[in-house]
C-alpha cells in the first residue's frame, strides 16, 4: 500500500509538467521501418522459418541501420539460433567496434537482461548517447519493475520525457504502467498523448480500450479494442479483456473465440474464465447479446 502512495504522489507531482511540454504534437521518435512492414517477418519467425527470416532481417538492417524494431527481431532470431556465449559475444563486439552506437549499447543491455548490474550498464551508455531514443529507457524501467520497484519505474519513465516530451513510446509505456498500478486517469492522459504523437498505433488503441474497461465505459472498450484487433490480431493482450468484455454482454461464441485466441498466442488458462465461459454457453439460447455496433 505504501509503494502505491509513493507511486500515486509521484504521479499527481509530474502530471502537469508533461501536458505542457508536449503541446507540439509532432513524434520524436525516429523508427524507418514500421510495425507494419515487420509483421510477414515476425511471421516467419513465429512459424519457426528462423534462417529464412535471419537472412531478410540482416538485408534490412544493413539498409536501415537505425531501425530498433528490425535489429531487435534480430536479435530475437539470433538469441533462439545461437549458444548464450555466442550470442552475448556477438553484441559485445558490435559495442567494442562502434562504442558510440547508443542501438548497439541498447542491444548489448538487452543481451545481459540476465545480469541487471551490466544489462543496466549498458542501456545507460545507450540514453547517454542518445536521449531521444526511447529503447534504453524501456529497459531501465523494466529492470527497476522486475525487482519490484513500481516509484523507480515511474521515475524513469518521467525522467525521459522531461529530455524526449514528444516520445510516443515512453508516453504509451507509462500509460499502460499507470494502467497496471490503477492510476486510471494517469494512464488516460497519457495514452491520448501517445495517440496524438502516433495516431496510427493500433497497439496504443488497444491500450485506451483496456482503460475504458477499468472504468467501465464497455462501449468505448468494445470499440477501441475491436478496432485495434481489426487492425493488429497477433496482440495477444487484448484478448483477456475482449473476453472479459464479451462475457459482460453475454455473447457466449464471442466470448469463447476471444479466448482461445488468447491461448493461442500464449495467455495462460484460467479456470475461472473457462467456468464463466461454461455457464455462459449454457444459457446461450436466452442470452441478449448486446452487438458491439450497436
Amino acid at each position: 500500500m505504501r509503494a502505491r502512495a509513493s507511486v500515486l504522489s509521484l504521479a499527481v507531482a509530474l502530471s502537469a509538467s508533461g501536458c505542457d511540454q508536449a503541446k507540439n504534437y509532432v513524434n520524436s521518435d525516429i523508427e524507418p521501418i514500421t510495425m507494419e512492414q515487420l509483421r510477414p517477418l515476425r511471421a516467419l519467425v513465429d512459424a519457426g522459418e528462423v534462417e529464412n527470416a535471419e537472412g531478410r532481417l540482416l538485408v534490412l538492417c544493413e539498409q536501415q541501420p537505425r531501425s530498433v524494431e528490425a535489429r531487435r527481431l534480430l536479435q530475437d532470431v539470433r538469441r533462439a539460433r545461437q549458444s548464450n556465449d555466442d550470442y552475448v559475444r556477438g553484441y559485445r563486439d558490435a559495442v567494442h567496434e562502434h562504442p558510440g552506437d547508443a542501438i548497439a549499447h541498447y542491444l548489448l543491455g538487452r543481451a545481459l537482461i540476465e545480469e541487471p548490474g551490466l544489462a543496466r550498464e549498458q542501456f545507460e551508455k545507450a540514453a547517454a548517447l542518445d536521449p531521444q531514443n526511447p529503447w534504453p529507457t524501456v529497459g531501465l524501467a523494466y529492470l527497476s519493475r522486475s525487482r519490484g520497484d513500481y516509484f523507480a519505474t515511474v521515475a524513469t519513465y518521467r525522467a525521459a520525457l522531461s529530455l524526449a516530451p514528444r516520445s510516443a513510446r515512453l508516453r504509451w509505456f507509462l500509460g499502460t504502467l499507470y494502467l497496471d498500478l490503477r492510476l486510471l486517469v494517469d494512464a488516460q492522459r497519457e495514452l491520448a498523448l501517445a495517440e496524438r504523437l502516433d495516431p496510427d498505433n493500433p497497439r496504443i488503441w488497444g491500450a485506451q480500450g483496456r482503460v475504458q474497461l477499468a472504468l467501465g465505459n464497455f462501449r468505448l472498450a468494445g470499440a477501441a479494442l475491436t478496432r485495434s484487433r481489426a487492425a493488429m490480431p497477433d496482440q495477444a493482450e487484448l484478448y483477456e479483456p475482449l473476453t472479459d468484455l464479451y462475457l459482460r454482454w453475454r455473447c457466449p461464441e464471442q466470448a469463447i473465440q476471444a479466448y482461445q485466441a488468447g491461448l493461442d498466442l500464449g495467455i495462460e488458462s484460467d479456470s475461472k474464465v473457462e467456468g464463466r465461459l461454461r455457464a455462459l454457453d449454457l444459457v446461450a439460447d436466452e442470452a441478449n447479446c448486446q452487438a458491439l455496433t450497436e
